[in-house]
């Protein structure tokens, strides 16, 4: 009843699951079958597992790369850029995020074939000065052009 895979419909926000191999408090199925229960929800979730951690982390190595981890997740969740002390950002895979993204990329027209499929509909008399866009204009309607808005 306290076990948190019990919850999982009412999760709604990403979840990183940082995981030691030999953990006998949270055995390292409970957390596959969390992370498998939230990526089944459709929510962004991350799984690492430390061989050879139990339930606190003691290697430092494994320590600084969770932290890293964390800080790669929060980065990507929340849309920020981050910066790793190491120089080296810890592979992380983020189920339903890195997808997510990969199938909008994979779905995106190549910025040529959009802007030929705008002009389609423009006269070919160039415009004139007076009704060219400033350049805030035209970065926003290129922006909403490659985004779809």
């Amino acid at each position: 009843e306290r076990a948190p895979i019990q919850h999982v419909e009412k999760m709604s926000c990403p979840i990183l699951l940082l995981q030691g191999s030999e953990d006998k408090i949270v055995p390292p199925n409970q957390a596959e079958m969390m992370y498998a229960a939230v990526k089944a929800r459709g929510l962004p979730c991350a799984l690492k597992i430390y061989e050879g951690e139990q339930h606190g982390f003691r290697k430092s190595e494994n320590i600084e790369d969770a932290l890293n981890s964390e800080l790669a997740f929060f980065a990507r969740v929340f849309g920020f850029q981050a910066s790793f002390g190491s120089g080296e950002q810890p592979n992380l895979h983020i189920a339903n995020m890195d997808e997510q993204e990969r199938d909008e990329t994979e779905s995106a027209p190549s910025v040529p074939s959009a802007v030929e499929e705008k002009r389609k509909g423009e006269t070919e008399s160039a415009p004139s000065a007076a009704s060219s866009p400033s350049a805030a204009q035209s970065k926003s309607s290129l922006r909403g052009l490659l985004l779809g808005t």
